[in-house]
């Protein structure tokens, strides 16, 4: 357990050292603690909602085997932000809350699916202590954030 706490300080050591160009983030105002949370809540709430709505067709159907219902929940759960990181350059919450996960070097292009899965899979592992390096690096980055090299931006104003 000492050696697993020792080794995410590292990494949180590690990742805070990364740092973005200044010329990459001249004109930005990056979202900070609050807006993520914001995001997170609205994912969450979609989420109950999606599983509901799983639930209840499954409900109308005579028998739906075990296997199918939980293939479903993990499907749900563990698709949902990678693919809509990948393809729509945030998940719902971030969407609403006017937020976009981008490549750190090109904040112009999304992040490419391989990378929004291995994202997915460290901030699952780590969970809040992720999310909470946000707020002491100045390129409020999360440690999932660093370990894949993307961002997240508010969206461009046209």
């Amino acid at each position: 357990m000492f050696k697993r706490i020792l080794y995410y300080w590292y990494l949180i050591q590690h990742a805070m050292e990364k740092t973005l160009s200044p010329k990459t983030l001249d004109s930005q105002i990056l979202p900070g603690i609050i807006d993520r949370i914001k995001a997170i809540f609205t994912d969450y709430v979609i989420l109950i909602l999606l599983l509901l709505i799983i639930s209840n067709v499954f409900s109308s159907i005579e028998y739906v085997p075990d296997s199918i219902r939980i293939a479903s929940f993990i499907l749900l759960f563990g698709l949902y932000d990678p693919l809509s990181t990948a393809f729509l350059g945030g998940t719902f919450g971030h969407l609403a809350m006017g937020l976009r996960v981008r490549q750190k070097d090109d904040p112009s292009k999304k992040i490419n699916l391989p990378k929004a899965i291995l994202r997915f899979f460290i901030k699952f592992l780590l969970g809040a202590i992720s999310l909470f390096t946000v707020t002491g690096n100045k390129n409020k980055m999360a440690i999932h954030d660093m370990a894949i090299d993307s961002i997240v931006l508010f969206k461009e104003k046209k």
